[in-house]
C-alpha cells in the first residue's frame, strides 16, 4: 500500500524528522510526540514539502490507518519552514543591562503571554505567534541586544524554566521590536527529550548551540 509513486505526506497538523534510525512525529493539534523506532532506515523525507518515501508498505498502512499521513497523489503547495544546523550562539557576547524601555516592554508582553500561554491549546500558542517573513541569515546587533536583554529580565517571569514558555514569550518580545527569529521544536530519542528554541540563521539566541545540537529539528515556525 503505497502512495502516488511511493510517496506519502504528512498529515497538514503532522510534522516528522528523522532522528537516527527513527522517526519522530509531532501532533500540532495534541501537543504530543510519537516515535517509530526504526523507521528512519526505510523512510526518506523532504521537509519542506511533509512528503516521505516509506520503503515499507505495512509501516506506510499503519501510519495511514493513523491519520498520520496520507496518500500524495499532488505535488505540494504549500512549503514549510525549515532551519539550517545550529552553529553558534549569542552568550560569547557582552551581556547588556536593561532599560526602563527595556522594562516596559517586558513587562507588557508578559502580561500578554497569560491568554496566549496559559488559556490557549498549544497549537493556537504557535499559530498566534507571528511569523517571519522573508529570511534572516544572521542576527542584527539590535537583536542580539534584545536577546541578551531578555535574559537579564527572564528571571522576573514566572515558568522561565520552560522552554516553550521562554521561547515564546522572547519572540513576542522581539516581535514588538520589529525582529524575528524562527521557532524550531526539536526531539531527541533513547532517551526521548523534547526541546524548543529560537534561532536565526544558523545561531541560536536563546540556547547554548552545544544544547540544541542534541536535538534533530521537527518543526520550525
Amino acid at each position: 500500500m503505497r502512495g502516488s509513486e511511493g510517496l506519502w505526506r504528512c498529515a497538514p497538523t503532522i510534522f516528522a524528522a528523522r532522528c537516527g534510525q527513527d522517526v519522530v512525529m509531532l501532533d500540532l493539534s495534541r501537543n504530543d510526540y510519537l516515535v517509530v523506532a526504526g523507521a528512519g532506515k526505510w523512510t526518506d523525507m523532504d521537509p519542506l514539502t511533509g512528503s516521505l518515501d516509506i520503503d515499507d508498505d505495512g509501516l506506510a498502512a499503519q501510519l495511514s490507518n493513523c491519520g498520520l499521513i496520507f496518500a500524495a497523489s499532488k505535488p505540494a503547495t504549500v512549503q514549510r519552514r525549515t532551519a539550517p544546523q545550529a552553529r553558534e550562539d549569542i552568550f560569547a557576547a557582552e551581556s547588556q543591562r536593561p532599560g526602563l524601555g527595556d522594562m516596559l516592554a517586558f513587562a507588557w508582553v508578559m502580561v500578554e503571554m497569560i491568554p496566549l500561554y496559559w488559556l490557549r491549546s498549544f497549537a493556537r500558542l504557535v499559530h498566534l505567534q507571528e511569523r517571519p517573513k522573508g529570511e534572516v541569515r544572521q542576527p542584527s546587533e539590535a537583536l542580539v541586544r534584545s536577546a541578551l536583554v531578555f535574559e537579564r529580565m527572564l528571571v522576573w517571569a514566572p515558568f522561565q524554566g520552560k522552554c516553550l514558555f521562554r521561547a515564546a514569550m522572547l519572540r513576542r518580545f522581539l516581535h514588538r521590536r520589529g525582529l524575528r527569529a524562527d521557532w524550531v521544536f526539536g526531539a531527541r530519542t533513547w532517551p526521548f527529550s523534547a526541546h524548543c528554541w529560537l534561532q536565526v540563521g544558523e545561531v541560536v539566541i536563546n540556547d547554548r548551540v552545544d544544547h540544541v545540537a542534541g536535538f534533530a529539528p521537527v518543526m520550525v515556525v
